[in-house]
């Protein structure tokens, strides 16, 4: 199971996964995808599966509550995300969402990539507008089982270590509190 997940606009590159999707199927791999959101090209988006004959492997939730969203990281087995680097910057936090729940990323590089995900580490890289290239990465991880595990659980860690909330708060703390131990922010 391929999911991403987000607001169904053109920066968001889902006609780039469909497309990849699409390339998939021609080799034979067995894959369901979900795309998890609603927006504006969401009937666009749709005509593109139909006009692919994917809805058989594409599916859409519409808009979807975060609570809702739990199960379904729960269930994928890839999650991937081929944003348009040019209205990004920071970290997308579905991409955190997945990593928190072992699932394995495929995403497109940001500036702030990095601080999440290593290339083939706990992660996978993919090039902005390239379906070829976002399904030679899906290919791979939807063929090789301990290569999902163990990127999974490697990017899970990185959230555990870099994004837990009361380690934050701390070191934020301990940022404010001069060398003398006054609290420079009273």
């Amino acid at each position: 199971l391929i999911l991403s997940v987000g607001r169904l606009i053109y920066y968001k590159g889902f006609e780039y996964l469909i497309e990849a999707c699409g390339m998939l199927r021609e080799k034979g791999i067995d894959f369901e995808c979900t795309i998890a959101g609603g927006g504006r090209l969401e009937q666009s988006l749709k005509s593109q599966v139909a006009s692919s004959n994917l809805e058989n492997q594409i599916k859409f939730t519409g808009y979807i509550k975060q609570e809702e969203l739990i199960p379904i990281y729960k269930k994928a087995d890839v999650f991937v995300l081929v944003m348009v680097p040019d209205k990004h910057w920071g970290i997308p936090n579905v991409l955190i969402e997945a990593l928190a729940a072992s699932v394995p990323v495929a995403c497109t590089m940001l500036p702030s990539i990095p601080e999440l995900v290593e290339d083939g580490k706990t992660g996978f890289i993919i090039p902005a507008k390239d379906p070829a290239a976002i399904a030679v990465i899906l290919e791979k991880l939807c063929r090789d089982e301990e290569l999902r595990k163990r990127i999974g659980e490697a990017g899970r860690k990185v959230v555990e270590e870099k994004f837990d909330v009361v380690r934050n708060a701390q070191r934020l703390k301990d940022l404010f509190v001069n060398a003398d131990g006054r609290e420079c922010y009273r």
